[in-house]
């Protein structure tokens, strides 16, 4: 778990009393995103309310497959057929299968990044060329 926020002692306490503190890392708020990206097998982001999710596109740039919630919007899938979305009503065994499922495949196509980013308007020159347009027009 990475981050913090008003429920991480609830989810230490319920990790504890589930008998899953040894399976569960809680590294807190990092400024080495990269590299705990890179660490992992599986990015998920169950947010109950998300604007565009700038970490969900960190993680599709490390090529991180990605199980998130219907809270997160689609903009903010590349098209890499990295990200897979689920409902937090989904029973919680869904989510544990998807992640396990994602988690030992490691087929997972590598493709441009760079080339993706163009593609969703994320690239830097993109975002500038939009920029200026609105302020000439």
């Amino acid at each position: 778990m990475v981050g913090d926020g008003d429920l991480r002692k609830q989810i230490e306490e319920e990790a504890r009393a589930k008998g899953l503190w040894q399976h569960i890392k809680f590294v807190g708020i990092r400024d080495d995103v990269h590299t705990m990206l890179h660490s992992m097998d599986v990015f998920v982001f169950p947010s109950i309310y998300e604007g565009l999710g700038l970490v969900l596109l960190e993680a599709q740039a490390s090529q991180v497959p990605c199980i998130v919630s219907e809270a997160i919007q689609p903009e903010a899938d590349l098209n890499m057929n990295l990200v897979s979305r689920l409902s937090l009503t989904d029973h919680p065994d869904l989510w544990a299968d998807k992640i396990l499922e994602l988690g030992t495949n490691k087929e997972n196509q590598k493709v441009n990044v760079t080339e993706a980013f163009e593609a969703s308007g994320y690239a830097l020159p993109v975002g500038i060329s939009k920029l200026m347009n609105l302020y000439q027009t």
